[in-house]
């Protein structure tokens, strides 16, 4: 080690300082480098180290060495979850978390996951295996600033096009189910179904909504030729409740019970059914009319397949109310009363999803309609065999007579799906008799050589022709039953 005066230190210290760091002769000459001029026993005239030097160009480099270990940790983590979210979109986990609900996925779909799993654990080993080249970090900065960027730039633009009446995008179905999600129906009144002031006159505060204007003469909101006729006069009631397969997409005089009625001498069959009814909102009413009737009325109960869903929704043409069984045992609505006016949530109604973005994806990817993906199908047979159950007691205790119709919508004619089998199996226990529309249906195709579609309109409802087979069919099982 080469010794120094104090005073000849402190001048190469101040000398290698302002050349930065750079070799200087001594007062000897020799040559002092800043690597030994760190290792010197240094000291200036008071006797104390000369550390100050040594400190302020050793935390530079300190500094910069914990920069690239961190660096390269991270670009090592972030490599590592890259190969981890490719492994995320395997065939193993598809299979693992979709179960047999993945066979409804398109093949290109099928394919383009498996792509994007290829690259993202290809991109993460040569990220992890490469991780010290810069450039390899500059790309994986790119990549992680587009997967930062554009998400929420895509939601933005997304959401701003929502602003423009007509856009596209306004479409509830591309972001959210019919069959199981409120968000689906706010959306609808939000965009498409605009609430009117004049609706606020068919709001039902128990109900839901009405046939008709509720007034005071008209507490249920029925239309006339069935509030004049649900009276005890010692005719015959049939009343016949449903939603609006009851009517299907016809004038009044083709409606299924008008149709009925003409051809009943003893009787008068009186139409109850409400478009857009859930089966919770048809017991509802059944529970609240049927005894205006007079002594023991017929009951024909029906349901159109799709009403099973309608029973887990609180909102639908409008808010809705939903049943649950009480401590007592007994089947009540929740949710009520029903306010009047709803334009305020039509509008501002919240939404329990969060990204329409990612909602747009999942849906793409994976249309639950295809797929036959139905997360509260447990919920909705658990709630319509409690209204099933509240349905039967009241009919065992009143020994009224009943027959249930089961509409069949079009895209299920040719096979039956699990609300069918459901409700012809709880109807079965309860020893509830019970028709199935797709049998007229399908008959009166074979044997008239039409196709099915011949019998249902473009939204899906029986028209005139329609109608009328399916009403041949219950007069002809009414006759069965005993009324004529």
């Amino acid at each position: 080690m080469i010794g120094l005066a104090p005073a000849a230190a402190a001048a190469s210290v101040e000398a290698l300082s302002a050349t930065g760091g750079v070799a200087l002769p001594d007062d000897r000459g020799c040559t002092m480098t800043l690597r030994r001029l760190r290792r010197a026993n240094v000291r200036d005239q008071s006797g104390h180290k000369a550390t100050e030097f040594t400190r302020w160009h050793a935390q530079p480099e300190n500094d910069q060495r914990r920069s690239a270990h961190l660096g390269t940790a991270i670009v090592l983590l972030w490599g590592i979850l890259l190969i981890a979210a490719g492994c995320g979109l395997s065939d193993w986990s598809l299979v693992h978390f979709l179960g047999p609900y993945r066979h409804g996925m398109r093949l290109l779909h099928v394919w383009g996951i498996r792509a994007v799993s290829l690259g993202l654990v290809s991109w993460g080993l040569l990220t992890v295996l490469f991780r010290h080249r810069p450039l390899v970090r500059k790309l994986n900065l790119s990549l992680f600033s587009v997967l930062v960027v554009v998400p929420p730039l895509a939601e933005l633009g997304l959401r701003l096009s929502f602003l423009v009446p007509n856009a596209p995008t306004r479409n509830p179905a591309l972001y959210t189910n019919l069959f199981w999600e409120d968000d689906y129906w706010k959306l609808h009144l939000r965009w498409r179904d605009k609430w009117s002031p004049d609706a606020a006159g068919h709001i039902h505060p128990l109900l839901g909504w009405s046939q008709a204007r509720i007034t005071m003469d008209n507490p249920y909101g029925l239309i006339e030729d069935t509030r004049t006729k649900l009276v005890p006069d010692g005719r015959k009631k049939v009343l016949f409740y449903g939603d609006s397969f009851v009517a299907g997409s016809t004038d009044p005089s083709h409606y299924i019970p008008r149709c009925i009625d003409q051809r009943l001498r003893s009787a008068d069959v009186l139409h109850l059914g409400v478009g857009g009814y859930g089966t919770d909102q048809i017991f509802l009413l059944f529970r609240e009319t049927w005894h205006k009737a007079g002594e023991r009325p017929f009951i024909i109960m029906s349901a159109m397949t799709e009403d099973l869903d309608r029973a887990v929704l609180s909102v639908r043409t409008a808010r809705k109310p939903r049943v649950e069984v009480d401590a007592s045992g007994e089947l009540q609505a929740i949710d009520v009363p029903i306010p009047t006016d709803q334009a305020d949530f039509c509008e501002h109604a919240p939404l329990d999803l969060r990204s329409f973005v990612l909602r747009f994806i999942r849906n793409t990817i994976l249309p639950p309609v295809s797929t036959g993906y139905d997360p509260k199908v447990e919920e909705k047979k658990k709630t319509n065999r409690e209204i099933l159950d509240a349905f039967d007691a009241i009919v065992k205790r009143e020994r009224l007579d009943v027959l249930y119709v089961i509409f069949i919508p079009i895209g299920t004619v040719e096979h039956e799906d699990w609300r069918e089998r459901f409700l012809k199996e709880e109807l079965g226990k309860r020893s509830i008799a019970f028709v199935d529309s797709r049998v007229w249906i399908r008959t009166y195709c074979e044997e008239n050589q039409v196709p099915i579609e011949a019998l249902y309109d473009e939204g899906g409802h029986h028209n005139t022709l329609g109608n009328t087979v399916i009403a041949d069919g219950i007069l002809r099982r009414l006759n069965e039953l005993g009324v004529e």
